[in-house]
């Protein structure tokens, strides 16, 4: 039996320069789609803030990044078959590259949709998974992204917020309590 389960990444609102976003998307990028996605902690599910008007750049930035990785293969058995089950659920998913089991990307989620394949299912393999979220302000939205990664996703191996260094001041305790409230590890 291995370690693993369906890890989030949470991104928090804040001032997000340009260069930010292109960093943050080459650290998305990597937590997933190092070793072909066959990690026990790679991430799986990016959570985004509703109306956040830079997660639109963020999601342009991951493709980019996505489009720019040499090709790998999924070498871990089922990944293929698993690739297969979520184009069956998802036949609108984005690829990129070929082979048996492609990099994929599967956007805009219905987040209170507690049947979602992409929720409940440890792909092992090259997919990532994007939801957005609402909350008027960072702290209501982080709140509202813990809730979701703890009662929505499957597994408790694994997650990651990625935060601003002054929306993280700017939060303070909040900012603690989220990671206490944050169930992983």
């Amino acid at each position: 039996s291995e370690l693993g389960g369906v890890g989030a990444v949470i991104v928090v609102p804040g001032p997000w320069s340009d260069a930010d976003i292109r960093y943050q998307a080459e650290q998305i990028v990597t937590m997933k789609f190092h070793n072909s996605g066959c990690n026990c902690v790679a991430a799986q599910v990016l959570v985004l803030p509703q109306g956040w008007t830079r997660s639109g750049d963020l999601m342009d930035a991951i493709r980019e990044v996505i489009r720019g990785l040499p090709p790998r293969v999924a070498y871990y058995p089922g990944a293929a078959e698993r690739q297969r089950a979520l184009l069956a659920a998802h036949p609108d998913a984005e690829l990129f590259g070929g082979g048996a089991a492609p990099r994929t990307l599967v956007a805009n989620l219905d987040a209170t949709n507690a049947d979602e394949y992409c929720f409940r299912e440890e792909f092992f393999g090259p997919i990532l998974a994007q939801t957005s979220l609402p909350g008027a302000t960072p702290a209501e939205y982080l709140n509202n992204a813990v809730r979701f990664a703890n009662e929505q996703l499957r597994g408790t191996l694994g997650a990651n917020i990625l935060i601003h260094p002054r929306t993280e001041r700017a939060l303070g305790a909040a900012f603690d309590a989220a990671i206490a409230a944050l169930r992983y590890g």
